[in-house]
């Protein structure tokens, strides 16, 4: 036999409703989780940022520094770590020689870090994790009413999964004076002519307008695609972050006698160089020139590069 049971009052009301809301916001946030990992991006799609590190192997300071570069890309994740001992492989040696001379730091030494469009130099590991850090974010600065920015805006969140190192920083333009020093900043340093919302500032590069997906955004995933490559292993495990620390060849301080491990099979992924300024000579240094004890220039340099597509 049925009841119909009515309330008597809104209070008695409220309170057995209580528990069907509540059945009801978990059938709602367990169906919105098990989308969210569907739509996760596939392991094999992501890409990782790619950081080349470059050291003087008989410096035991600057093999401690590699050694916080790993924790830090470790911690992070999406990251892949190329250590280069200038000392010990001549390739090396060559290319610290022309990041030095295209971005025009003849009295560069090591260490030094190349990621993402930018040379980073300076005195301490923590220094140079923090250049990375700021390499690795992706900034959007945008005003409110702009109907080009609310199109940037619902775009990238959808494609950063597939660069899971960088991170996703939108800047407000009309609320946020330190986001409009910022952006004054970096239409200097890159001499850009105008600076129309929005704006983006991706591996050294500003990007000003949005178009569309297939126009302005292809231009944006370019460039993160040519600072990174293709993920190892699985994203979703703590041993693929790990992993993702990639070729960390120790090679041991050849000035106490020690044995070198033999060079890796295969030869690492390289990141696009600097282009040599216009009637510049490709500067070839020594490794005694590279490596002296006396550093000077503490900074992260971040040079307008011509596209590298």
């Amino acid at each position: 036999m049925l009841r119909s049971v009515s309330c008597d009052t809104s209070k008695n009301c409220s309170q057995r409703a209580l528990p069907i809301i509540g059945f009801v916001a978990c059938v709602l946030f367990w169906g919105w989780s098990l989308i969210a990992v569907g739509a996760e991006t596939p392991a094999e799609n992501r890409r990782c940022a790619v950081v080349e590190f470059y050291l003087s192997g008989s410096l035991a300071a600057e093999w401690t520094a590699a050694d916080e570069v790993e924790v830090f890309a470790a911690r992070r994740g999406g990251i892949e770590l190329v250590v280069r001992d200038i000392e010990a492989d001549p390739s090396a040696l060559e290319r610290f020689g022309r990041i030095r001379t295209g971005y025009r730091e003849p009295n560069w030494q090591t260490p030094l870090a190349y990621a993402c469009g930018q040379a980073l130099k300076a005195e301490t590991a923590e220094e140079l994790i923090a250049g990375l850090e700021n390499a690795l974010v992706v900034e959007v600065f945008t005003r409110r009413g702009c109907s080009r920015c609310e199109r940037v805006k619902a775009w990238l969140p959808g494609v950063m999964p597939r660069f899971p190192a960088w991170r996703l920083s939108f800047r407000e333009l009309s609320t946020d004076a330190a986001a409009t020093r910022r952006l004054q900043q970096l239409v200097s340093m890159h001499q850009a002519s105008a600076a129309s919302v929005p704006v983006i500032h991706v591996c050294g590069r500003l990007v000003i307008g949005f178009d569309q997906a297939e126009t302005t955004g292809k231009r944006i995933e370019d460039l993160l695609t040519t600072w990174s490559r293709p993920c190892p292993g699985h994203a979703d495990s703590t041993q693929w972050k790990r992993r993702s620390v990639f070729q960390l060849v120790r090679l041991q301080n050849s000035s106490r006698g020690l044995a070198r491990p033999p060079p890796p099979a295969e030869e690492p992924f390289q990141l696009p160089l600097p282009p040599l300024p216009v009637g510049a000579v490709p500067d070839r240094p020594t490794a005694e020139e590279a490596n002296e004890v006396e550093h000077e220039t503490t900074e992260a340099t971040g040079i307008e590069l011509p596209w590298l597509g």
